[in-house]
């Protein structure tokens, strides 16, 4: 295929509106058609290890045509990986043991998605949370990747290099403020590998900071605001402490927020209010819902907007509304 040549800038709010997509390898007409129709200008998609990268060559060609931009996100999904059960004091959670290995996997796959117009990469996902990583194997990991795009073996130079979404879920912590993601960022920001980083570099081994403030916004039984801990609770988690690093430049993307509220027009309000707030936030410049359809239905599938049986939610037609009115100010 002919090569497609991008360059995308993170500060830049045209591709603020984001979404995740039912599939990442596939993408059918009629998702493509809400897609146009909502004026998403932003993908996330998963390089996952049981589909071959020639798959999601259409995928890739119609966002170039249609001027959306991609970011591919690499985890534990993307290559052969490893995990042993690990206990946070709540219950046993996933510890992957051989997570370096995804550098040799990126090795192979950045010049063929280079090509195919991927503009940025988000590496792992929730290291965190529940597909754990230490701070000082986050760490290692991160730096190895960055210098080999940007200053070892040249990878790409211009590709934007995006934080792995940190688990920042509300699960009442006070004003949103999740206490065990704001401490493992303090403990990765003190990791060896960070420090050497940063001095022999002059920044940190990213150029976009992503988080994931599930549970932020919550209403009452008449649909008005509960508690809007958006801002404090990003404030709170990340955004004092890059102040305090001296990494105040560096833009903030949401690479998952979702709601699964069962009931669709409380589902649709919280979009409506997850979205304006993150506007309104001029160091946040993309959001990525999560998502268009979530299949499964244990609950977790109330996070789709358009659900796995076809039915169309509130929340689709409200997020096309906040986005022409926040786009005509």
């Amino acid at each position: 295929m002919e090569s497609i040549t991008r360059k995308i800038c993170p500060w830049d709010r045209k591709y603020f509106f984001g979404l995740i997509p039912f599939y990442s390898h596939v993408i059918s007409e009629s998702e493509w058609a809400h897609i146009k129709e909502l004026g998403i200008k932003s993908l996330r998609i998963h390089l996952q290890k049981g589909h071959d990268w020639k798959d999601y060559d259409i995928v890739l060609e119609r966002a170039a045509k249609e001027d959306i931009e991609v970011m591919m996100l690499v985890s534990y999904e993307s290559y052969k990986s490893i995990h042993e059960p690990f206990d946070k004091g709540w219950g046993p959670i996933m510890h992957f043991t051989n997570a370096m290995e995804l550098v040799d996997e990126l090795k192979r796959a950045v010049p063929y998605f280079k090509e195919r117009g991927v503009t940025s990469w988000e590496i792992w996902n929730e290291q965190n949370g529940m597909w754990h990583l230490h701070p000082d194997e986050y760490a290692e990991l991160l730096t190895t990747i960055y210098r080999k795009f940007k200053y070892t073996d040249m990878w790409d130079t211009e590709a934007v290099i995006v934080f792995g979404g940190l688990d920042a879920v509300n699960v009442y912590f006070p004003k949103g403020v999740n206490g065990e993601a704001k401490a493992w960022m303090e403990k990765l920001y003190e990791t060896e590998a960070f420090v050497s980083f940063r001095n022999e570099y002059g920044h940190p081994p990213f150029d976009v900071m992503a988080i994931h403030p599930y549970n932020t916004i919550e209403l009452d039984d008449s649909m008005d605001i509960a508690f809007n801990d958006v801002e404090t609770g990003l404030q709170g988690i990340i955004l004092d402490l890059m102040d305090r690093y001296g990494d105040d430049k560096i833009p903030v993307w949401i690479t998952e927020l979702g709601d699964q509220d069962e009931d669709d027009g409380r589902n649709a309000r919280k979009l409506e209010l997850y979205v304006k707030t993150l506007y309104n936030m001029p160091r946040v410049t993309r959001l990525h819902w999560f998502k268009y359809t979530y299949p499964g239905d244990d609950g977790h599938g109330l996070y789709s907007l358009v659900m796995e049986n076809g039915r169309i939610r509130e929340s689709l037609s409200t997020y096309k509304k906040v986005i022409e009115e926040l786009r005509s100010k």
